[in-house]
């Protein structure tokens, strides 16, 4: 319900800024206010939560997790945004723009993100990309990377303290500080949405509409080919014919639902029916329902495009695709891994490539546009996964049998 009534004030806000124009002077103050209250509340979310999963997990259970499954689930998802990509290069005519949005930041000391001084190409200052000067600057929209690293050594050196407590008390009320602000998230869409499309007219619309049209193609594109041939590395044609002969209650389950999580016990027992291990689905499925999201880092890579497109950057180097593919991936992981990971996730892009952050709500609105084909891929993309890491873990036992 609170998705279909996100996805009605997006309409209804590029209605108002379509047919009532000078209604929208009055709505500005109201998109601001919204913007600043996430922004504001984004910050420490993104502390409390990393370090406070990091002190609560002894080193044993982290390894468990992640080295398990780390290579099948980071070669997945480096695909997934590699394939998104190309796809991006090639087709960009199809969404070019006859408009730009001037308003990234003009402070030329500024070299938090990767776009400095409004220079076409990006110039990559990792000294300042994963730290800061002074302490107050990690709190800070355009320090994220930076606040991450630290959070993640707050929460090793809290192991075994009573800090730890004071950590997860902080990331129950973080988080549910920003349940509260996006309970207004329909007024605030609604009036950002009215001012933008007054501002620059129906052409935004359009633009939008073509990313998302491009989304959804290539989700069916890359659903049909890539997710068949990791079922036929899993387990030849016979991955393949039980892939397609068991999807289909996956697929239904994820569209219904957006939720990955909602989708998991359907999921494993799509696994039982293909005949994937039981220790393999019950850890792979559970786990990549939370940081292993093909199509949202899909998502994430459309996302970036748009924003060099509509603030008129080239998008040519490969020292931009390079970056493009990292950040994707980095966030289809903080996506699941963090509560409210899905806002968090384009204030990570906005910040770390040096956006306005008005930025931020402009694809936070293709997220919601794309979600049920993204939640299809995420969900859907977490079986073949499970039929790889079988296919691997064998491989290993055969390797060392011998």
């Amino acid at each position: 319900m609170f998705k279909i009534s996100l996805t009605a004030s997006l309409f209804f806000g590029a209605l108002a800024g379509y047919l009532a124009p000078e209604f929208c002077v009055y709505l500005k103050p109201l998109g601001d206010l919204f913007l600043n209250l996430i922004l504001t509340a984004a910050i420490p979310l993104i502390f409390f939560s990393i370090a406070s999963v990091v002190a609560n997990n002894s080193n044993s259970r982290l390894n468990k997790i992640f080295i398990s499954i780390a290579i099948v689930f980071l070669l997945c998802s480096l695909w997934a945004a590699v394939e998104a990509l190309l796809v991006m290069v090639s087709f960009s005519s199809f969404i070019e723009t006859n408009f730009t949005l001037n308003t990234i930041y003009e402070n030329t000391n500024s070299n938090s993100g990767l776009i400095e001084n409004r220079n076409p190409l990006i110039n990559i200052n990792l000294i300042n990309l994963l730290s800061v000067k002074k302490f107050t600057d990690l709190f800070s929209h355009e320090h994220i990377l930076a606040l991450i690293l630290f959070s993640i050594l707050v929460g090793y050196a809290s192991r075994k303290t009573d800090f730890c407590k004071f950590l997860t008390t902080g990331n129950l009320v973080t988080t549910r500080l920003l349940q509260i602000i996006l309970y207004f998230s329909p007024i605030g869409f609604f009036s950002y949405f009215a001012v933008l499309i007054q501002s620059i007219g129906k052409q935004f619309i359009s633009l939008y509409i073509g990313i998302a049209l491009m989304y959804y193609i290539f989700s069916v594109f890359y659903f049909i080919t890539t997710y068949s041939s990791y079922a036929y590395v899993a387990s030849r044609k016979q991955g393949i014919i039980k892939f397609w002969k068991n999807i289909s209650g996956s697929l239904t389950v994820s569209m219904a639902t957006c939720s990955s999580v909602a989708s998991i016990p359907s999921n494993l027992q799509i696994a039982k029916l293909i005949g994937v291990e039981r220790d393999i689905y019950q850890t792979c499925i559970p786990i990549g329902a939370i940081i292993h999201k093909q199509g949202s880092i899909i998502g994430s890579v459309f996302k970036i495009m748009f924003l060099f497109k509509v603030y008129n950057y080239n998008f040519s180097s490969l020292n931009i695709w390079l970056i493009t593919i990292l950040i994707s991936v980095l966030t289809g992981i903080i996506i699941g891994a963090f509560p409210g990971g899905g806002m968090l996730g384009e204030v990570f892009i906005v910040s770390v490539y040096g956006f306005d952050p008005s930025a931020l709500l402009s694809i936070t609105a293709i997220s919601i546009l794309i979600d049920p084909a993204a939640t299809m891929l995420n969900v859907s993309g977490n079986i073949t996964t499970a039929m790889l890491v079988e296919r691997v873990r064998n491989c290993i036992d055969r390797f060392v049998s011998k």
